[in-house]
């Protein structure tokens, strides 16, 4: 898709809308099964920061695994440059005493569409995922780094 004046009013507009009211993205609007949206208990998004899943980490704080600690996460999006192009790439890591649990990266575009990912990484007490790279096309409306964690039930 090529970028026009038109995108770029919409994406200016959009921005503008974000800053002036700010909105918590929670994980069942995101492109997910809805078996996959139930372990989601939260993440980051680079348009828009951290997140949370009320409903699943309700259920974790609940869950005798909690007692265990509170859940850390970060997010960002990294850039390298391989053969002359712009590539990026979502990477993501947790931190969760004595639990089980996943920690997934991914480049999502705005409709949902998922460029790359990781895949979960599991582990116990700390966990890291790192998407594959995204190759940067400046004709394209990219997709945002995304990262998640969360435990299955």
């Amino acid at each position: 898709m090529r970028i026009t004046s038109s995108h770029r009013f919409l994406m200016a507009s959009i921005a503008t809308f974000l800053i002036i009211y700010p909105t918590t993205i929670y994980a069942n609007e995101i492109s997910t099964t809805k078996e996959e949206e139930k372990t989601i208990v939260g993440g980051w998004d680079e348009l828009s920061g951290y997140f949370q899943n009320e409903q699943a980490y309700s259920y974790a704080h609940g869950s005798a695994f909690f007692s265990t600690g509170s859940p850390r996460h970060t997010g960002k999006r990294e850039e390298t440059v391989i053969n002359g192009t712009t590539h990026f790439r979502a990477h993501g890591w947790t931190t969760w005493r004595g639990v089980y649990h996943y920690t997934r990266a991914r480049m999502e575009y705005w409709d949902g569409g998922i460029s790359v990912d990781s895949g979960r990484k599991y582990g116990w007490h700390g966990t890291e995922a790192i998407s594959p790279w995204h190759r940067y096309d400046p004709n394209d409306i990219g997709p945002s780094a995304r990262t998640y964690y969360g435990k299955d039930n």
